[in-house]
């Protein structure tokens, strides 16, 4: 017997690593083990018949892409750390300067509107396929993964920021995409360069996929009670790889959640309170939340001290 070894990049929640044992039991009829911290799917291949393709049908029906491309699991962190790396620099080589043309570019607003329009689409495709891909797989098999959270925000807010455009509005949503990929990025290279340091450690995540469902319902309350401001304010606020960061040594397990929940009230009801004025503000406030909870949380990941 041989075991065959995957990768599943993006498993962000306990559930769904039960799950995909779980189906590959029934389905296959194969013994698995899965760690979704260190994001390692495990198979036991019966008379050394490495059933890859039939692994990967099955996972991809949980929203995933199962990687067995590299033949060590060390050497497929390692690729996968670099290829990370490469993600985040395209995203921030060609998203700054579109967020800068976003606010400062001194030409019309139509005209600024217009090259995001147009450019917005391909730097998310070019900066954050992997996240895309998944998503979509996650959309297609109704899965509440991290990478569908990300792809809802991306495609709604620049739906949103094009019929803002077209309707004549000087403010748009079109850079809500830039960030939100931006941010997703930079989380999962977070979580490749300390993946070691997160191995085993599945048993303290915080689940995520029901407060990923939730938190896609309030916002979508919001977006019709209150306004899309606020809808993607309060999305932005949730880092997508939440059930890592928790696996830290500042805010363990649920009580990582605690910052999120705090901030995202405040921003909705502050504004009421001191005026208007702050409103403005709200995505840009729970964007540089959500990137400054990353860098705590990040830099004492892990359980050891």
């Amino acid at each position: 017997m041989s075991i065959v070894q995957f990768h599943l990049d993006g498993l962000g929640d306990p559930i769904h690593a039960k799950g995909i044992t779980a189906d590959l039991k029934d389905r296959l009829g194969v013994v698995a083990r899965c760690d979704p911290a260190g994001q390692w799917l495990e198979v036991d291949a019966p008379d050394g018949e490495a059933r890859r393709g039939d692994v990967e049908a099955v996972v991809r029906r949980w929203g995933f892409v199962a990687r067995s491309d590299v033949p060590t699991r060390a050497a497929l962190r390692l690729v996968l750390r670099r290829e990370w790396m490469r993600w985040l620099v395209t995203a921030l080589v060609l998203g700054l300067p579109m967020l800068v043309l976003h606010y400062a570019a001194p030409w019309p607003v139509d005209l600024v509107h217009g090259i995001e329009v147009v450019l917005v689409p391909g730097i998310v495709l070019a900066a954050g396929w992997p996240i895309v891909r998944q998503g979509l797989l996650a959309a297609r098999m109704i899965r509440a993964t991290p990478d569908l959270l990300t792809l809802l925000i991306v495609v709604s807010s620049f739906c949103a920021g094009v019929a803002q455009w077209l309707h004549g509005e000087s403010a748009t949503l079109l850079h809500v995409p830039i960030m939100a990929i931006i941010c997703a990025a930079a989380q999962r290279m977070l979580i490749h360069r300390n993946i070691d340091k997160l191995d085993g450690c599945g048993s303290a995540m915080m689940p995520t996929a029901r407060f990923i469902s939730l938190l896609i319902l309030i916002a979508i309350i919001l977006a019709v009670t209150v306004n899309l401001n606020a809808a993607f304010a309060v999305a932005l606020c949730f880092p997508p790889m939440m059930a890592h960061l928790s696996i830290n040594r500042i805010s363990p397990g649920a009580m990582a959640i605690l910052p999120v929940v705090g901030f995202a009230t405040v921003i909705l009801v502050l504004p009421g309170i001191v005026g208007e004025q702050l409103a403005a503000v709200r995505i840009e406030a729970a964007v540089l939340f959500q990137l400054l909870l990353t860098v705590v949380y990040g830099a004492r990941l892990g359980l050891d001290g």
